[in-house]
């Protein structure tokens, strides 16, 4: 049974869903939203990162990490969030040897899940998944999109 880890980070905040089984049978394992802290340097938030990341892998243990790159960023607190935190949980799976790999925008359209173009992927999670408790956010549910295009 495969485990996939999906992973969403914004400047603000990163999103977690680990999924299990297959993509025509998931199993939602564990969904979290973590605020990115405040005020930090980007050596601060580095090492946050690293901590913060390894222990969400050590716990969840997949066999896949697939997060979601973000478009083109030009504030300096959103390139060093986003970027520097992808770049930690690109260097986790290389210790850890965890496969990972990244969906681009485009990746994550309602075609990729069978849906025509005019559906909203969104709408498809909530329905698949059902009624969640909190976290089940827009952006928790695009960590599970990301998460079951990882799924075989």
């Amino acid at each position: 049974m495969s485990r996939v880890c999906g992973f969403k980070i914004t400047s603000n905040d990163l999103f977690i869903v680990t999924l299990e089984g297959t993509r025509s049978a998931p199993v939602l394992v564990a969904k979290d939203s973590i605020r990115l802290p405040p005020n930090q340097t980007p050596g601060q938030f580095a090492n946050w990162a690293e901590t913060q990341l390894g222990l969400i892998l050590e716990q969840e243990k997949p066999d896949l990490i697939i997060y979601k790159l973000t478009t083109p960023l030009f504030k300096h607190d959103q390139i060093f969030r986003i970027y520097f935190g992808i770049a930690i949980l690109n260097l986790l799976a290389y210790r850890l040897r965890i496969d990972i790999r990244h969906l681009t925008p485009t990746q994550r359209q309602p075609t990729a899940f069978g849906l025509l173009k005019s559906d909203k992927v969104d709408r498809y999670i909530r329905e698949f998944f059902g009624g969640q408790d909190s976290p089940w956010n827009f952006n928790v549910r695009e960590a599970a999109s990301i998460a079951l295009l990882g799924l075989d």
